[in-house]
């Protein structure tokens, strides 16, 4: 008779911590969904943010271009003045400015 009452004491517990176990796997299951929906969500976010609008595109090299060549021609008056330090790093900082631009600009042309 205690024999009965134990194994059917243990039989519920042992449904019980199954039915637990069944309940906790179908909330990870639940929850990893969301996160990998978030996730999804998340990359498509940030590979459109990665990559300009066509308008913001063209604004951005032609402000790079002005500060390159306004770069390079504070180069060449720091170098009538006689500062020959400032007139050399302006002159290649406008120089890397004006290349890059170029660059850039032949790249979205090509794109087209």
């Amino acid at each position: 008779m205690d024999q009965n009452r134990l194994q059917e004491s243990t039989m519920k517990a042992a449904k019980k911590t199954m039915e637990l176990t069944r309940s906790a796997m179908e909330h990870t299951q639940k929850t990893l969904e969301k996160t990998q929906e978030l996730s999804r969500f998340a990359a498509e976010k940030s590979k459109k943010l990665r990559t300009p609008s066509a308008k913001a595109d063209r604004i951005g090299t032609a402000v790079g271009g002005i500060a390159g060549v306004g770069l390079l021609l504070g180069g060449a008056v720091w170098m009538c003045i006689g500062k020959p330090a400032y007139a050399a790093g302006a002159l290649i900082a406008g120089a890397a400015a004006l290349l890059s631009n170029r660059i850039h600009y032949y790249q979205m042309k090509g794109k087209k």
